[in-house]
């Protein structure tokens, strides 16, 4: 049976190439996507590094769009086309309750997923997943790849949350609460209201402290830990700030954990006039690249400094 660090290696090719999968070779969802064009605009746009040549697949990966590329137009149909592949691809492998390519099942470890966002989660303010012209600017709803980074991920994140192995934190600054339309609001409550009643880790973090979060710290990270058994008991084992932890982790018990983590607007900023970077990074925190440790980094202190009352002076 392979240890923690060959698992955490083997674990990323698995997801990886079930990702390719499909996004590009069935393009489910996404028939745009079944001649292979936006797959060789993806990877030929990107800059991706090999730990060898040998590797099917890059032990350490990043992906940052070109100056070019940076409209919200080009970029969301990238790069939020593999988050939801990627989340699809990590809620396959939590059904499978054996493998011999892990130290236990996916099943078995711990998974905890952290969003930072303007303002409440897009896909649980949806009422279902052809409401997206509730959430999203009229240019996203007329644009069938954009709409369809929507409509999917109303589907994956809800099929994430209910294996019982999973973790689910949404960080966002209280004053974008106001920043949804009553029915966004409404559909977030209910969303709230089958969560808690189904049991699911789902943890609603309104951060009083930060009144907006950089462009360039909006995003996700997912955490997949061998380590720790999962607690399925629900609200009491909740993280006040779980990237902080994981980093500490690292650092001090030198745990190693793969991370995925990705930089993405919410469809409500699509206009901006000044889009963020959209990037995708995934690597092992045992040797990982600095811009997923910086992305990390950021977003643990942004969600610090919105829970944390600043110490008077």
């Amino acid at each position: 049976m392979p240890d923690i660090n060959a698992s955490i290696n083997n674990i990323k090719l698995i997801l990886w190439d079930r990702v390719d999968e499909i996004y590009v070779k069935k393009g489910a969802g996404h028939p745009e996507t079944h001649d292979g064009k936006v797959a060789c605009k993806l990877f030929g746009g990107f800059k991706t590094e090999k730990a060898s040549s040998t590797d099917t697949l890059p032990n350490r990966t990043f992906f940052e769009l070109s100056e070019e590329d940076r409209k919200d137009e080009v970029a969301r149909s990238y790069i939020v086309s593999h988050q939801w592949a990627y989340e699809v691809a990590l809620a396959q492998e939590l059904e499978k309750t054996e493998s011999k390519s892990l130290n236990k099942p996916l099943s078995e470890w711990d998974i905890t997923i952290v969003f930072l966002t303007p303002r409440m989660l897009t896909p649980f303010c949806m009422g279902s997943r052809e409401d997206v012209a509730t959430v999203a600017p009229k240019a996203i709803v007329n644009d069938t790849q954009r709409y369809k980074t929507i409509a999917d991920r109303y589907d994956s994140v809800r099929t994430l949350l209910k294996s019982k192995n999973v973790s689910i934190y949404s960080y966002y600054p209280e004053s974008g609460i106001s920043s949804r339309v009553e029915k966004e609001r409404e559909n977030y409550k209910a969303f709230l209201t089958w969560a808690d009643k189904e049991g699911y880790r789902f943890y609603d973090r309104p951060m009083k402290h930060i009144e907006k979060v950089p462009k360039e710290h909006v995003g996700a990270v997912y955490l997949l830990n061998p380590h720790t058994p999962p607690d399925t008991k629900g609200q009491a084992s909740a993280s006040e700030n779980p990237l902080t932890d994981v980093v500490r982790g690292y650092k001090e018990k030198n745990e190693n954990v793969h991370a995925t983590g990705v930089r993405a607007a919410q469809a409500k900023d699509a206009e901006d006039s000044k889009p963020i970077k959209f990037a995708l990074y995934s690597g092992s925190l045992a040797d990982p690249d600095q811009v997923l440790l910086d992305h990390i980094t950021n977003l643990a202190e942004t969600i610090r400094s919105g829970i944390e009352e600043k110490a008077e002076r």
